[in-house]
């Protein structure tokens, strides 16, 4: 009884001075934004007062020498804290820096009173308070994680992502929220993302890089047989990780070799989702970035697999007819692959293949021929493909021309954005590609 009460007495002082510190931390954001993110107090005010309590929390749980149901209570009060705590502290921000936000309006229009105006608050810049937000968001985003509440964590990690694509920060939180739900495609396209963008998350080295190590144990079918669309992925990656990881290849060859067998009748039979074969290209094309300064064998077996996969989209278009075409599934994959090439003219000459071309000749010709109007009124309009790849660094001389702040164009034209796309890529390869591998009548 008397550990009890001493035990009870810690935990109301642990709550008093936690909660003293997340005060003080707090009026330093409010106060000071510029200075409070140079001392990196953002980061100090998450680890400190609340992340280590919540892992601390969360082991004792796990730990069968106490007790559980208490823990367990005391861990959903704690993170009903922390989540009152961001979410309040994200009005207040957005109300004391004049911030109206898509998700977090700006609060005179509900007649809400102004910060305290006695009190002197040093102006940050623009940038720095949607950083802030974003950190907010993130880490609303993880004590929703932390509650299983799944699709709220996501809501909350997308709204950091629209706040600031070129953060790495959010798409590797959107990582480890699709590791939690065994996608492992997902999982390693959004650790991709994570690095590949202006400001990189630097965990997310560390955990693409253990995520792929466990894609080169996985046990793939027997070289010349079938595969179902879950061992695609799996051989996918693990092209990837034997690639990325330790230049692997001659095992690398081997897993080429399956997957350009087995990826024509899974594209047949629609057997992948649009976006799933856009996380595909988006990791490839990570991957090919990635491989500047190893082995030229390693650039090769993925220009290879460029090449397969390419090909493998182009089949199904030669029993397509009329505007049919418009609403073929792999369009998008191939638009985001073929803006890559623009982006980077000399691997054209890498997959120098006239089979390829052919296929390239047989899309371009039957979008040219599916419809006769362009969508002017949305010629830098941003696509649905493009909204996921913003800030992706390798896509960034196209994306940087496309508008992502208008509305959004319906599926119809959207369709008709991306074929006259695809037409002004052939004409830049009919034009200004050194191999001249198609020509424009």
């Amino acid at each position: 009884m008397i550990l009890f009460y001493a035990e009870h007495a810690i935990v109301v002082l642990f709550k008093k001075y936690l909660s003293v510190l997340q005060q003080i931390y707090h009026e330093v954001l409010i106060l000071d934004l510029e200075y409070a993110l140079d001392k990196k107090v953002e980061q100090d005010l998450w680890n400190y007062c609340f992340k280590n309590y919540i892992v601390a929390l969360q082991n004792h749980a796990k730990d069968k020498k106490h007790n559980g149901i208490q823990v367990q209570s005391r861990l959903s009060w704690f993170l009903d804290c922390a989540s009152g705590f961001y979410l309040s502290l994200l009005q207040e921000i957005c109300s004391v820096f004049n911030l109206d936000l898509p998700f977090m309006r700006h609060d005179s229009l509900f007649g809400f009173k102004k910060y305290n105006d006695n009190v002197v608050i040093n102006k940050p810049e623009r940038n720095s308070c949607y950083y802030i937000c974003q950190h907010c968001l993130v880490h609303l985003g993880d004590v929703a994680r932390y509650r299983n509440q799944m699709v709220q964590a996501e809501s909350f990690y997308r709204h950091a992502v629209a706040l600031g694509a070129s953060s790495g920060h959010p798409y590797n939180q959107l990582a480890l929220l699709e590791a939690s739900r065994c996608d492992r495609l997902s999982t390693v396209f959004y650790y991709t993302r994570s690095i590949a963008v202006s400001h990189k998350f630097p965990a997310a080295i560390t955990n693409l890089a253990n995520t792929l190590l466990k894609c080169t144990k996985t046990e793939l079918p027997t070289e010349g047989g079938k595969m179902v669309v879950s061992e695609y992925e799996a051989a996918f990656l693990q092209l990837h990780a034997l690639l990325y990881l330790s230049q692997d290849v001659a095992g690398a060859m081997k897993v080429l070799q399956s997957l350009t067998h087995c990826l024509t009748p899974l594209i047949a039979t629609q057997e992948f989702s649009s976006w799933k074969l856009v996380q595909m290209v988006v990791i490839t094309i990570f991957m090919f970035n990635e491989a500047e300064g190893k082995s030229l064998e390693v650039k090769k077996i993925l220009s290879e697999y460029i090449t397969g996969f390419l090909n493998a989209l182009f089949v199904p278009l030669y029993t397509v007819t009329g505007e049919s075409v418009l609403d073929y599934f792999g369009l998008p994959a191939v638009k985001v692959l073929l803006s890559w090439l623009k982006c980077e003219p000399n691997v054209v000459n890498l997959l120098n293949r006239p089979h390829l071309w052919r296929g390239i000749c047989k899309l371009l010709n039957s979008l040219r021929a599916s419809y006769s109007i362009t969508p002017i009124n949305s010629i830098n309009a941003a696509l649905p493909e493009d909204y996921d790849l913003q800030g992706f660094l390798p896509l960034d001389p196209v994306l940087s021309s496309l508008n992502f702040g208008g509305e959004k164009v319906n599926e119809e034209t959207a369709k008709k954005l991306r074929a006259f796309r695809l037409i002004k890529f052939g004409e830049w390869l009919a034009s200004t590609c050194e191999c001249k591998p198609i020509y424009i009548r």
